[in-house]
């Protein structure tokens, strides 16, 4: 897999779910809980885990951020393409047991300004700017009180 087909597949980046959350961050992963001991940690989802790609898109990622940091040798990683850069505006914690997504749900899906993406407690869920769906979870395997989605704008990137 070359640099072209890596960016390809890595696809855009998502920043600033830990700084628009209202307090500690709810999930259990394993960034959150290294932050909230003061480590430095990030976290890569490197596709579908039925995806064969996804090891080679995960490896060639952590390599490039190593060497990168300078942490291990090799020349810097050269991206064929601009990266896209998403950032998080705001968590959607499920409140209701009727939340339900509008329409086909997808990760990185358009919303525009004004279109609902949700409806919960029998109203729509709205944005009040062009905006994206980020890590829709399920609502059924999702608890009152969890985050269920994230919304995010796109960032212009130099």
């Amino acid at each position: 897999m070359d640099r072209r087909e890596l960016t390809e597949v890595i696809g855009p980046i998502v920043r600033g779910v830990l700084e628009c959350a209202d307090g500690p961050a709810i999930g259990g992963d394993g960034e959150n809980y290294a932050n909230a001991h003061g480590a430095k940690s990030a976290t890569l989802e490197s596709g579908s885990h039925f995806d064969k790609r996804s090891n080679d898109v995960a490896y060639k990622s952590v390599v490039s951020f190593l060497t990168l940091l300078e942490m291990v040798d090799g020349p810097p990683p050269q991206l064929a393409a601009p990266m896209e850069v998403v950032d998080v505006y705001r968590v959607v914690l499920k409140e209701a047991e009727d939340f339900r997504y509008a329409g086909i749900v997808d990760n990185f899906k358009f919303i525009g300004k004004g279109q609902p993406f949700a409806y919960q407690n029998g109203r729509p869920l709205m944005v009040d700017e062009d905006s994206f769906l980020l890590i829709p979870m399920k609502p059924e395997e999702t608890k009152i009180r969890e985050e269920v989605c994230y919304i995010g704008r796109k960032v212009e990137v130099a």
